[in-house]
C-alpha cells in the first residue's frame, strides 16, 4: 500500500515542478512579446527610423566642421545614389533637426527637388522630394545646414535620417553621423600699458670757462700831484668890494682931518 502513495506523490511534484517552470518562462515571454510589437509599432508610425538594407539605393550622410564651435553653423549632406539599372520614382528623403541644433538653411546639388523644412531659428523634419525620377547611377547631395546652441559642449549625434522609394515597403537609412561640440577659446585681451607722461626738456648748462687765478703783483700807486687852488672869479669879485667899502669909508674920515687940519 505504501508504494501507490509514493507514485501519488511523486506526480505531484512533478506537476508543481512544471507549474514553476511556466511560471518562470511566460513573463519571460510576454517580455519579449512585447518588445517585438512596440518595435514594429514604432517602425509603423516612423518608418524614417527602420533600418532596412536596399540594393537599390545608396545613402550616407557626412557633417562639417568636426569639431564644431558652439554657436556656430554645422552642416550635413546627405548623398544618395541608385546603384539600380531602372529609375527609381517617388523618392523622399527626410532628415531630422538634431538636438542642440536649429535649423538654419536647406539646399539640394542633383536634380529637380521640393524641399519643405520647419523654419529658421526652429526644429523639426527636413525632407527633399525628387520632382522626376532618379536616374540610374545618378547621385544627389541634399544639404542641411544647423545653428549649433551656444553653451553645448558635447556629443551631437545624427541618426534620425532615410529614403523611401516608391515600390520599396521600408525605408533606407544609412550610419548615424556624430559631430563632437566644443566651446569658443577665450580671447585675450592685452592689457594696454600705461602712457608715459613726457618729461620736459633738461637745460644742459653751458660750461663757463674758470679764471686761472694769476699771482698778486704790488703795483705802487702814484701820489697826486698837489694843484694849486684855483681863484675863482667870485672870489675876486668879493676881494674887491671888500676894497672898495674901506675905501668909502676911508675917503671921508681923511676928508673931515683934512679939513680939521685947515681950520686949525
Amino acid at each position: 500500500m505504501a508504494a501507490p502513495h509514493s507514485e501519488v506523490s511523486m506526480g505531484k511534484r512533478r506537476t508543481l515542478g512544471w507549474l514553476k517552470l511556466a511560471r518562470a518562462i511566460v513573463p519571460g515571454l510576454a517580455l519579449l512579446l512585447g518588445a517585438a510589437l512596440a518595435l514594429k509599432e514604432r517602425a509603423v508610425l516612423s518608418p524614417q527610423l527602420a533600418h532596412a538594407q536596399s540594393p537599390v539605393l545608396a545613402i550616407s550622410k557626412s557633417a562639417s566642421p568636426d569639431p564644431v564651435v558652439a554657436g556656430e553653423k554645422l552642416t550635413y549632406v546627405i548623398t544618395i545614389t541608385n546603384t539600380q539599372s531602372t529609375a527609381l520614382t517617388g523618392v523622399v528623403v527626410r532628415d531630422m533637426v538634431p538636438e542642440h541644433t536649429t535649423f538654419s538653411l536647406v539646399n539640394s546639388r542633383g536634380g529637380q527637388w521640393i524641399m519643405r523644412s520647419p523654419g529658421g531659428g526652429k526644429r523639426g523634419e527636413v525632407s527633399w522630394e525628387a520632382a522626376e525620377p532618379l536616374l540610374p547611377d545618378q547621385t544627389a547631395h541634399l544639404e542641411m545646414v544647423v545653428q549649433v546652441e551656444e553653451g553645448w559642449t558635447g556629443p551631437i549625434v545624427n541618426a534620425d535620417y532615410g529614403a523611401t522609394i516608391e515600390g520599396l515597403d521600408e525605408p533606407v537609412i544609412g550610419p548615424p553621423v556624430t559631430t563632437h561640440v566644443v566651446q569658443p577659446t577665450p580671447t585675450t585681451t592685452p592689457t594696454p600699458m600705461p602712457t608715459a607722461t613726457p618729461m620736459p626738456p633738461t637745460s644742459t648748462p653751458t660750461p663757463t670757462a674758470t679764471p686761472t687765478p694769476r699771482p698778486a703783483t704790488s703795483t705802487p700807486i702814484p701820489s697826486p700831484t698837489p694843484v694849486p687852488p684855483l681863484k675863482s672869479p667870485g672870489g675876486q669879485m668879493g676881494l674887491l668890494l671888500g676894497i672898495v667899502s674901506i675905501v668909502a669909508v676911508l675917503v671921508p674920515v681923511a676928508a673931515w682931518f683934512v679939513k680939521s687940519k685947515g681950520e686949525g
